[in-house]
């Protein structure tokens, strides 16, 4: 006979005879998220700061501003708009296996996500139409 025991807003299925685990094994060791932290933590940074000094560079001098350049800053913009506003959340979910920041904020995410992707396969796709 199976019973149904709620954890964590879920519903495991175990069977009588066995015993139920009383942590999630999908926990990382402190260790393991220090290293993933600081992975996560220079892309991050090397993304973001990268992208925006795309933009700054061909936005701030007028000698850089053409066409393809442009597709490169909406490009560098969907890409500034993925590493701040989608991944350091995502991470934050794979690290606890719990989304702390609301419903709202997940559909945005994925909007988000969604729509930096399709500007970037669309910018793409201009800058080799334009070529």
């Amino acid at each position: 006979m199976d019973e149904y025991i709620e954890m964590n807003e879920s519903i495991t299925v175990v069977n009588a005879t066995e015993e139920v685990p009383d942590r999630n094994v999908f926990i990382l060791p402190w260790w393991q998220q220090l290293v993933w932290t600081s992975v996560f933590g220079c892309m991050i940074f090397v993304a973001t700061g990268g992208n925006v000094i795309v933009m700054w560079i061909v936005l701030a001098h007028k000698r850089m501003r053409s066409v393809t350049n442009y597709f490169l800053v909406n490009l560098s913009l969907a890409d500034t708009m993925v590493s701040t506003l989608n991944v350091i959340f995502n991470f934050i979910y794979m690290l606890d296996g719990h989304w702390p920041f609301g419903e709202a904020y997940c559909k945005i995410s994925n909007f988000i996500a969604i729509v930096s992707v399709a500007a970037s396969v669309f910018t793409l796709m201009a800058i080799s139409i334009d070529r």
